[in-house]
């Protein structure tokens, strides 16, 4: 069997392609491609990502909470009864994910058990067709987005604080900025039959859309599939003040519940904002990036890269001119997040979310029925 693996990276449109293979996961399973769900108790789980069974490469499981000999039997059960020629696996847990870098002593201790996890995956796919592919973003635009991305959901990643400052974090990251090495232990561990290194900027994505530019890069482009690319939604973002809001409040502890409510409100707050969701760093990291960046690229580009735009270390980032949040900006979105917060909607939505955060932990079963309720509802 041919298994495709969409290994990330994150912040390049993984969210919006998994939403299409899961939207589409009936009509692609009828034409013999399987992008595999798992059962739990006997119910199917309808998972978007497999983010979960790249974590549990390395021991950790998170909902639904299998571990990976389980992922696994499942996968191989599943095209099997279903005569699959090919299977789709997609985590930007795969070239992210485990280990973590605020879980770990220092670099080393990160690339000896990042190779674990390729070593485990390989023994795993032993003896089918492997194909991989990665789409990398230009590092700067990828460190900027990492940063607001981490603040918006730092509290529900660990109880460690991991964001202090722009400086910590950079170097707290450097492992994952590391492209070059990252890229060859996937090249020298897995030892695909074929490795795709796509440098994601919009004008080198087929008709500029993600979505389209996978199918077409895993030739899978002329497929009949009834749900189309428009229906397909991406991920939430928060706006620039918001987003300094949260820092302050990251300084404190919080429960998941009430953290998932404070980015909920946060994200609809943030759509009617006039500041944007760029991140802004000092100039003085993006020289920093860029520098490190620079012959790594060098060498994707000559080893790897076989696309027609040069992988850079920044892309869109350079264009922007953002202006500092000024401290009235960041107390007028705090009054609005307090009346919002505070309003009955989202009371009744944190009973909302106690009930789902209950139902995931204590009757999967039943959350996966719900979940597929909803994307019933969303496709039609």
């Amino acid at each position: 069997m041919k298994i495709i693996l969409h290994i990330g990276q994150s912040k390049t449109g993984t969210s919006a392609i998994q939403s299409f293979l899961t939207l589409n996961r009936l009509a692609l399973r009828d034409q013999g491609v399987l992008y595999p769900n798992i059962k739990k108790r006997g119910f199917t789980i309808d998972i978007a990502s497999h983010n979960a069974v790249a974590d549990a490469l390395l021991g950790q499981k998170m909902f639904p909470y299998l571990s990976a000999d389980e992922y696994f039997q499942q996968f191989f059960k599943q095209a099997k009864d279903f005569n699959a020629h090919t299977m789709i696996l997609s985590a930007e847990h795969f070239v992210g994910g485990q280990p973590r870098v605020f879980d770990v002593q220092n670099e080393k201790e990160y690339f000896q058990k990042y190779e674990k996890k390729i070593y485990k995956l390989a023994q795993y796919l032993q003896g089918h067709e492997i194909e991989i592919i990665l789409y990398l973003r230009p590092q700067v635009d990828w460190f900027a987005s990492s940063v607001s991305q981490t603040i918006r959901i730092e509290g529900l990643m660990s109880k460690k604080k991991i964001y202090q400052n722009d400086r910590q974090f950079l170097e707290l990251m450097k492992p994952l900025l590391n492209y070059s090495k990252l890229v060859d232990m996937w090249s020298n561990v897995m030892k695909p039959d074929r490795l795709q290194i796509i440098p994601y900027t919009r004008e080198n994505l087929f008709k500029e859309s993600s979505i389209s530019d996978f199918l077409k890069r895993v030739n899978l482009e002329n497929l009949s599939l009834p749900n189309k690319h428009e229906h397909v939604t991406v991920n939430a973002s928060i706006s620039r003040e918001f987003i300094e809001l949260k820092k302050e409040f990251n300084k404190r502890e919080r429960s998941s519940l009430e953290e998932r409510l404070i980015i909920k409100c946060m994200e609809q707050l943030s759509v009617s904002s006039k500041y944007g969701d760029k991140y802004k760093l000092n100039d003085d990291i993006v020289s920093w990036i860029e520098n490190y960046a620079c012959s790594q690229n060098d060498y994707i580009n000559q080893t790897y890269n076989s696309t027609k735009t040069a992988l850079t270390s920044i892309g869109t980032y350079r264009g922007q001119k953002l202006p500092e949040i000024k401290r009235e900006e960041i107390q007028a979105a705090k009054n609005k997040f307090e009346q919002t917060f505070n309003s009955f909607q989202f009371r009744i939505l944190r009973v909302k979310f106690a009930v789902t955060s209950f139902l995931r932990i204590h009757l999967p079963f039943i959350h996966g029925a719900l979940h597929q309720i909803k994307r019933l509802i969303k496709k039609h």
